[in-house]
């Protein structure tokens, strides 16, 4: 455990950046990454809430819940719209991510995004759990998302990587599963358990092949993010065969030890790095199974690919680069791997916080 990066990932990194609205930025020195996104956010919330900084967790609920609101009406058109059968208007939709006002940000960028508004649902609970009371706009938000998610569930979009919007997703799916879950009791809607179980079926007769899940309709490669089926959504469990069969793949097919876990064979994004989320998602996955001391290895990883000044980036680049061409080109593009990138940060720090409590420290 490196206290110092704790600290610093705490109070210099997440802290310092947040905005006077409660948002969060992606990365504050990428111009593209100057936003607010409800994936990022949510779990950098919860890790705030971890660490003991309710406040914070707090400010980023109070802001998601204004945001969703403030286009309630475009988005219930939306799910009128996909109800009738006809394709939402882009402009209804929820988006994945807003300005740190709450505005919307340029119409280019693939903004359908539905897992977050689940990871939001998530940590809601979370945040509840551990002793806060929801207020009234925060309520009355949760509430027209579950409605929002309930229909748009079967629905295509793009991925946590804002990639192939004409899928459906294996992660997607798991973390609309999660946040319905979650917050079914909280919202006394048992309907919403009723639709969470219809995604699990779908999930398990649609996205699972040769005893593995696959990374989305259509496509059978492993991804990083199928860590988060289990860990922390609870689709099935961490030792089910099925999860634990993924797993391995993953292992195989994408962990670069010491360096992090690749996003997807195949994937371009500045050649194909290795993310330091996903390994941290891997250490966190490794502790519920037991598996503590590899889990500590990972932290000790993450911790010596910190800047000098402690910030972690999104991703590194592994002696055996996939497309050093990508690489330059992604360079060129947007500058610099994004760093500090709060969600590395922030699953650092979760990933941290579960293999203290497993440990009993």
């Amino acid at each position: 455990m490196n206290d110092k990066l704790l600290r610093h990932s705490v109070g210099d990194v997440i802290l310092h950046h947040q905005q006077p609205s409660g948002a969060y930025p992606a990365c504050p020195t990428m111009p593209d990454y100057q936003f607010c996104w409800f994936r990022d956010s949510s779990y950098i919330a919860h890790a705030m809430l971890i660490s003991g900084e309710t406040a914070s967790a707090e400010a980023f609920h109070n802001w998601a819940a204004l945001t969703v609101l403030r286009y309630e009406s475009g988005a219930r058109r939306a799910m009128a719209d996909f109800s009738a059968g006809k394709a939402p208007n882009p402009h209804d939709i929820l988006r994945a991510r807003y300005t740190y006002d709450s505005g919307k940000g340029p119409d280019e960028w693939p903004e359908f995004q539905l897992d977050g508004l689940g990871t939001w649902l998530w940590a809601l609970k979370a945040y509840v759990d551990a002793g806060n009371v929801l207020s009234a706009d925060i309520l009355r938000a949760a509430h027209f998302v579950a409605d929002y998610l309930m229909v748009l569930w079967p629905s295509s979009c793009h991925d946590l990587w804002e990639e192939a919007g004409d899928r459906v997703h294996t992660y997607t799916l798991a973390a609309i599963y999660g946040g319905l879950q979650a917050v079914a009791d909280l919202l006394k809607r048992p309907e919403l358990c009723t639709a969470a179980e219809a995604i699990q079926a779908y999930v398990l007769g649609n996205l699972v092949s040769d005893g593995k899940f696959i990374k989305s309709v259509g496509n059978g490669i492993v991804d990083a993010s199928l860590l988060g089926l289990s860990t922390p959504y609870r689709l099935v469990e961490p030792d089910d065969p099925l999860m634990v069969a993924t797993v391995k793949q993953i292992e195989a097919d994408i962990y670069a030890a010491g360096f992090g876990v690749h996003r997807y064979r195949g994937d371009v994004y500045y050649g194909g790095g290795a993310w330091l989320l996903l390994e941290a998602w891997l250490g966190w996955y490794d502790t519920e199974i037991g598996n503590t001391a590899r889990a500590s290895a990972i932290l000790a990883d993450i911790e010596r690919h910190a800047t000098e000044s402690g910030d972690l980036p999104e991703q590194v680049v592994p002696p055996m680069l996939a497309d050093v061409s990508h690489y330059d080109y992604w360079v060129k593009v947007r500058g610099t791997i994004a760093t500090p990138l709060l969600w590395s940060h922030a699953m650092y720090l979760i990933a941290e916080d579960s293999l203290k409590e497993r440990k009993g420290l």
